[in-house]
């Protein structure tokens, strides 16, 4: 997840260096390219807390099974 929020971030970076060379066309694959690895990231973050809050819902059933 924090890979492609790192990608997005520098493919943002390279797409605004591009753009303020001229470079358009280059520039709209980047921004593209940049917004494909944030949706890729949030998806990836959405999945890891739903995992997160499986495990924390297991572990409270133990705890009340176990009487602590």
């Amino acid at each position: 997840m924090q890979s492609f929020g790192v990608l997005s971030l520098l493919l943002c970076i390279g797409c605004m260096f591009v753009l303020f060379r001229g470079y358009y066309r280059v520039g709209e694959a980047l921004f593209g390219a940049s917004m494909l690895c944030m949706l890729i990231s949030l998806g990836i973050s959405l999945v890891e807390i739903r995992m997160s809050v499986q495990a924390l819902d297991m572990h409270l059933v133990d705890l009340e099974k176990s009487g602590a």
